[in-house]
C-alpha cells in the first residue's frame, strides 16, 4: 500500500465526500470499509475520551443513555479497564 496523508474510515457518502475535498486539497487520502465498523470507532471513542479526560473535559458518549445518582468520575487508572457490568449481569 502507498503512504496516505488521511486514512477515512467509512465509504458511505459523507466519507467519500469528505475524500472527495481533501484530494482536491492536494492530500494523499485512502478509503477503507471496515466489516466491524462499529469496533473501529469504539476504540477511537475510547482514546478522545481519554485525551478529554486528562484535560478535565467531561463529553458525552454517543452510548450515553441515562444520568446516574452518584457522580460520573473516573480514575485515571480505570480508563482502559472493562467496562463496568450491565444491570443485569450483577
Amino acid at each position: 500500500m502507498s503512504e496516505s496523508d488521511v486514512v477515512i474510515i467509512g465509504a458511505g457518502h459523507n466519507g467519500l465526500t469528505c475524500a472527495a475535498y481533501l484530494a482536491t486539497a492536494g492530500l494523499r487520502v485512502r478509503v477503507v470499509e471496515v466489516e466491524r465498523r462499529w469496533q473501529v470507532r469504539s476504540a477511537l471513542h475510547a482514546h478522545i475520551q481519554d485525551a478529554f479526560n486528562a484535560a478535565g473535559v467531561q463529553i458525552m458518549s454517543p452510548n450515553y443513555e441515562g444520568d446516574p445518582e452518584q457522580a460520573k468520575v473516573v480514575p485515571k487508572a480505570h480508563w482502559e479497564g472493562r467496562p463496568a457490568p450491565a444491570s443485569d449481569e450483577t
